[in-house]
């Protein structure tokens, strides 16, 4: 057999049993592409140990796992800006936050509902326009 590059190549056989649904994907691919089944088990046995396209593969799978790492840090340092936004936001509420009495208290309630609904609307449309402030923080 000639491999292509002018030298020719030897041959040995090598005896596979395979399951019935990969033979059936085999066979389906032999008759659509018009080759044999050898060629196509030799060529993926090639695209397998073939050094170059393994490195290739290795290349474009490292970059992945660059991007995939990019991201899980951003996503981190967001959460490590939310957590202590939350932690200070906390400290001085409870700085703040005085005991009233009772007629206050109701007075004070229907208030908070009215400013935190006004805070969740406002969170609401920093988030559906991309213009968080968590975002930035992380970014800048």
């Amino acid at each position: 057999m000639n491999s292509g590059k002018g030298e020719t190549v030897l041959l040995k056989r090598l005896h596979v049993r395979l399951p019935t649904y990969l033979m059936n994907y085999l066979e389906q691919e032999a008759k659509e592409r018009r080759v044999s089944r050898r060629e196509i088990v030799e060529s993926a046995l090639w695209s397998r140990y073939d050094p170059p396209q393994q490195i290739a593969k290795d290349a474009i799978i490292a970059r992945r796992l660059t991007r995939i790492d990019k991201r899980i840090s951003s996503l981190e340092k967001q959460e490590e800006i939310i957590a202590e936004s939350l932690a200070m936001y906390i400290k001085m509420w409870l700085m703040v936050n005085d005991e009233l009495p009772e007629e206050k208290r109701k007075l004070v309630s229907k208030k908070s509902i009215i400013r935190y609904e006004s805070f969740l609307e406002a969170v609401a449309r920093k988030v559906a326009n991309g213009s968080s402030y968590v975002s930035k923080m992380a970014d800048g």
